[in-house]
């Protein structure tokens, strides 16, 4: 699987294959595009190896993903990725709402860190900066509360399970976790839709 940067990252079976793409995308002759396409793909086909040899779930990849953006962004504190294609879809909300949802569920370490900021501070702050720093420390942000867990709902399930077909895989990786099926929304095909909301209402045949 020769390295091309307009082409998908592989999912390498073997350990070979997965140091063969390594070993062709760096030494590919590269521009200042082609080099950070390049990184790119190589963490994306090493994500996908260690994937395909664990065999981990929809819900624990989408988990790795965001672990790893954290790492590579040094975000500090919680934060949230908001495609446009949601919206495309009217049980997604608006992405204004998404933002008021995630503020109000950020704002008890926002409070908390604008007093760390406030402790450790030198002089030198800007007094516009230390002021947007106490206000957040003062606030008395409400106690924030996960969506309930219902016996139906959003879900998670991995690409694989659905591609698949897999029936077995389908209903087992059913989660009633509606704050985490945007971590691996896709653009699933009407029958697929309607499989998965089986899923989620339970309904979906045994399988033979």
């Amino acid at each position: 699987m020769p390295f091309d940067p307009e082409a998908p990252a592989p999912w390498p079976e073997t350990e070979a294959e997965f140091l063969a793409y390594v070993k062709s995308a760096i030494e590919h002759p590269h521009d200042y595009n082609t080099s950070a396409a390049a990184l790119g793909l190589i963490a994306q086909a090493a994500f996908n190896y260690g994937a395909g040899q664990m065999g981990n779930s929809g819900f624990q990849a989408g988990w790795a993903g965001l672990s790893f953006m954290r790492g590579v962004r040094s975000l500090k504190g919680p934060f949230a990725i908001l495609s446009a294609d949601q919206f495309m879809y009217p049980q997604y909300g608006t992405a204004a709402e998404k933002v008021t949802e995630y503020e109000a569920s950020w704002a008890p370490w926002m409070k908390e860190r604008a007093q760390e900021l406030i402790d450790e501070s030198r002089s030198g702050v800007h007094p516009g900066v230390m002021a947007h720093w106490q206000s957040l420390a003062n606030t008395n942000p409400e106690p924030y509360l996960e969506p309930p867990v219902v016996e139906s709902g959003p879900t998670v399930h991995s690409r694989a399970a659905i591609l698949m077909d897999d029936e077995e895989q389908l209903q087992a990786e059913t989660r009633a976790l509606p704050s985490a099926s945007l971590l691996l929304a896709d653009r699933y095909t009407p029958d697929l839709l309607i499989r998965i909301q089986a899923a989620e209402q339970g309904t979906l045949p045994e399988p033979s």
